[in-house]
C-alpha cells in the first residue's frame, strides 16, 4: 500500500514524525516552501535522504488562470529537476468540474476547458507540457557532459556546459516567491527561454555542430 502526506504545515516540523516515517510520498505545498524555505529546506532535505520520496507539488491555493505561466507551471520542471523530487503534480487538475461552475469566482483551479464531452488544454497546462521538456533538455545537457568526459573531450566547452548544469535551474528560479507565481507581478519573464538557448547551445558545441 503507497501512503500519500499531502503536509500544510508552514512548519514541518510540527508534522508527527509517525507520520513523516510512514508516508510512501510527502507533497509539501510550492507557494509555502518559497514563504517559508529556511524551514522546509533542511526538513524535506533530511526526508530526501531517508527512505521517503519526496513529491513535488505546486501549491493549489491559486486559481489556475491567475499564475503566469513562465514563473508557476514552466518553472516547476526545473524546480523539480534542481531538488531532485521523483515526481512533479499540479492539484488543480484534481478540482471537480462541479466547483468550478458554483465558485466561479475562486476558480478555476484546472488548467483545462472542460464542458460535458470535451477536454481542451488551456495555456498553463501547454505550459506544464514545456515544463517538462525543459527538464528534458537539461537532461540532455547532463548526458552530453558524461559522455565527453567519459570519451576524454575535456576542454573550455565540456567545463561551460558543466557550469551551466549547476548553475542553470537556480539561475531560471532566482527571486522565486509565492507571490511572484501570479502573472500580474511584475519579473522578468524570458529568462526560462534565455536559459534553455544556452543549453541548446552548450549541447550543441559538444556535439560538435
Amino acid at each position: 500500500m503507497l501512503v500519500w502526506e499531502d503536509p500544510t504545515y508552514r512548519q514541518p516540523r510540527k508534522l508527527r514524525p509517525s507520520c513523516s516515517r510512514r508516508a510512501t510520498y510527502s507533497a509539501p505545498n510550492r507557494p509555502m516552501w518559497l514563504e517559508h524555505a529556511a524551514a522546509f529546506e533542511p526538513f524535506y532535505r533530511q526526508q530526501e535522504a531517508g527512505r521517503t520520496p519526496v513529491l513535488f507539488l505546486l501549491g493549489a491555493r491559486q486559481a489556475a488562470r491567475s499564475l503566469q505561466l513562465s514563473s508557476a507551471p514552466g518553472l516547476a520542471g526545473l524546480a523539480g529537476g534542481r531538488e531532485r523530487f521523483v515526481l512533479l503534480g499540479f492539484w488543480r487538475q484534481q478540482r471537480l468540474v462541479v466547483v468550478e461552475r458554483v465558485l466561479p469566482s475562486s476558480g478555476p483551479y484546472t488548467p483545462l476547458f472542460l464542458d460535458a464531452t470535451t477536454v481542451t488544454p488551456g495555456k498553463q497546462m501547454e505550459a506544464i507540457r514545456e515544463s517538462v521538456e525543459d527538464y528534458e533538455y537539461f537532461v540532455m545537457l547532463r548526458d552530453a557532459v558524461a559522455a565527453a568526459r567519459a570519451s576524454g573531450r575535456g576542454g573550455a566547452a565540456t567545463d561551460r556546459a558543466e557550469s551551466l548544469l549547476k548553475t542553470g535551474p537556480a539561475r531560471v528560479l532566482e527571486g522565486a516567491t509565492a507571490e511572484s507565481l501570479k502573472w500580474h507581478v511584475p519579473k522578468d519573464r524570458g529568462r526560462a527561454d534565455r536559459v534553455r538557448l544556452e543549453v541548446l547551445a552548450a549541447i550543441a558545441e559538444l556535439a560538435g555542430k
